[in-house]
């Protein structure tokens, strides 16, 4: 049965963002085609149907490559200005309904805020159907790459930096809870060791859906309290756990300006930008790469007001700077 395994957050969550699935549906296209600018022929052939290519590595220009063909190391980088000898890329997880194409322009704006290259592990575009059977899926593979890349790296000692977007914040709690669950099996009577490997993990998400994040990574959730998505299906719900030791920094965001959500503004927070209290919206104006931008990702900055036990919610000034 599909719904055997789905524990009650998940169940929670199915409630919640059917709505949002819907709405999303009507203002996204659906390509049909992969990596439309890329040129690596080891890579996957663009036509390759988006759908077909869940948990695969996303690299520059578009470029999709199989897992099981090829390591993240080999994965050439989006932002290749700010790679650092020595310095692994940050590992960016797409949000729903995202073509290939748009989920490369995401990851581009986002490297450029960080000023860090980064590659994606790509969470593929479907319909309604396709969005909601995420929910409950736990043979996901966008989860199962996930999974499968962080314990490589944290079982060689390896700090690993993922970022979730929106949807792909679903997939990414999912992809560590049973992370989580493998390291209680493989070192069932060594809790401070599985303790020490988790604390490797160092996680940021943006405007994510997602209610439940298991203990042991290190967490900084920006939350735009404007953002419907976060405020009813991520950290922000009543029923969500952010984690232990989670820092949520929330901040007060509306531009008009962020009209396409994925491109980044001139600069930071804009002329047009609300930062006051208001109502939720969905809109790119509210929830989008252009809005979370505005935050700069300070990550270090952020874990400094991480607690001991439980979490804390942190508000964050939005500094001005240019991209």
């Amino acid at each position: 049965m599909l719904f055997s395994n789905v524990k009650r957050y998940d169940v929670v969550t199915i409630s919640a963002v059917l709505f949002v699935s819907f709405v999303l549906s009507t203002i996204s296209s659906i390509s049909n085609a992969s990596a439309p600018t890329c040129e690596d022929p080891f890579a996957e052939a663009v036509g390759v149907p988006d759908s077909s290519l869940d948990g695969y590595f996303l690299g520059a220009n578009g470029c999709i490559y199989d897992p099981e063909l090829f390591s993240s190391s080999d994965i050439p980088v989006i932002g290749v200005e700010y790679d650092v000898e020595g310095v692994r890329p940050v590992i960016i997880v797409n949000g729903a309904l995202s073509p290939v194409d748009a989920a490369f322009l995401r990851l581009r704006s986002i490297s450029t805020v960080k000023q860090r290259s980064v590659i994606g592990i790509y969470n593929a575009a479907g319909g309604i159907d396709n969005e909601l059977r995420k929910l409950v899926d736990v043979n996901n593979k966008a989860s199962q790459s996930i999974q499968r890349e962080a314990m490589e790296r944290i079982l060689n000692k390896e700090v690993i930096e993922i970022q979730a977007l929106s949807g792909g914040g679903i997939i990414l709690a999912r992809g560590l809870r049973q992370l989580v669950s493998e390291l209680g099996v493989r070192f069932l009577f060594r809790r401070s060791f599985r303790k020490n490997l988790l604390s490797l993990i160092h996680v940021e998400t943006g405007g994510t859906a997602g209610l439940y994040f298991p203990n042991g990574p290190r967490y900084v959730h920006y939350t735009n309290t404007r953002d419907i998505v976060v405020t009813k299906t991520g950290v922000l719900s009543p029923l969500a756990h952010p984690g232990r030791g989670a820092v949520i920094a929330t901040f007060d965001y509306v531009n008009e300006d962020c009209v396409d959500g994925g491109a980044l503004l001139d600069e930071y927070p804009g002329v047009n930008a609300d930062l006051n209290p208001g109502g939720l919206s969905l809109s790119p104006s509210a929830h989008s790469v252009c809005v979370y931008a505005a935050t700069g990702y300070p990550y270090a900055e952020m874990r400094k007001y991480a607690p001991r036990v439980g979490y804390a919610i942190v508000p964050l000034e939005l500094k001005e700077f240019t991209p």
